[in-house]
């Protein structure tokens, strides 16, 4: 973990900060606090203090009593500092991983491996190879900047427009009256099939209504009936490219064949 980032000042301005200020501004908060925790915990000292009285109750000499209590201390300084490597990882890489995604986009003066003449913005694809150092500086490989600013981009949601007469639009949906004023159009190479099967079913009605009789259900078997309605249509209509399918003659069936059952009832 760097030196550097042994004290933590919170931030004072939060859309444009400096680099340490921004890592605390602008990262997950949990991950902010586990580090502050982490660099908080002081290091035992690099040396024990030597205790006389200790040392001849216990029967150490001085220099037994020293090396056991500086190998005890160097313990502790490494677990204590494993834990504050782990917690500046964590936060390093959620870093890393906002300035990729462009929420926040880094600028600073380029000194190597040549000097720039004005500030740059420091490109998010190298997320993964930006290493953060001292006063506000950053490396990609062989490339350095200096005095490098954060800047947090917040993508507002478009406004409604307004007008003073009609307050706010509705930029896309049309209105009711729109939509009941204009004609209905059917797609373009797509005929209206629903009369050449209601002819056919005029034309032999008595046919399908052998078939209904035969059923359980006192209706024709729709898959049965718009097999033969496809059929008869194909001999009828030999030289016609718009016979309908007979999936698409078996979703018709049902409507037409109730209205005109419908019909013939009145009739009678």
């Amino acid at each position: 973990m760097p030196s550097w980032l042994g004290t933590l000042a919170m931030p004072t301005s939060p859309d444009r900060l400096p680099l340490l200020e921004a890592i605390c501004a602008f990262c997950e908060p949990e991950l902010v606090h586990r580090w502050q925790v982490a660099l908080n915990v002081p290091m035992p000292p690099a040396l024990p203090i030597r205790s006389r009285y200790f040392n001849r109750s216990w029967g150490y000499d001085d220099d037994d009593w020293r090396g056991d209590l500086g190998r005890l201390r160097a313990a502790e300084r490494k677990v204590i500092g494993d834990r504050q490597q782990l917690a500046w990882i964590e936060v390093r890489e959620d870093f890393r991983a906002r300035i990729a995604s462009g929420e926040l986009v880094l600028t600073g003066l380029q000194i190597a491996p040549s000097l720039a003449a004005a500030r740059s913005v420091i490109p998010a694809i190298w997320a993964r190879l930006l290493v953060f150092r001292a006063q506000n500086s950053v490396t990609a490989k062989e490339v350095r900047f200096i005095d490098v600013m954060v800047e947090r981009i917040v993508r507002q949601p478009m406004a409604p427009t307004f007008s003073k007469e009609q307050g706010i639009a509705a930029p896309s949906e049309p209105s009711r009256e729109m939509e009941e004023a204009a004609p209905l159009r059917r797609p373009r190479g797509r005929a209206n099939v629903g009369p050449m099967i209601e002819e056919d079913l005029r034309t032999n009605w008595e046919e399908v209504q052998r078939l209904a009789a035969r059923s359980p259900s006192g209706k024709p078997s729709w898959t049965t009936l718009a097999r033969a309605v496809r059929k008869r249509l194909g001999k009828t209509h030999p030289r016609r490219q718009s016979i309908p399918h007979e999936q698409t003659i078996r979703t018709r069936l049902p409507k037409i064949y109730a209205r005109l059952l419908s019909d013939n009832l009145v009739q009678k």
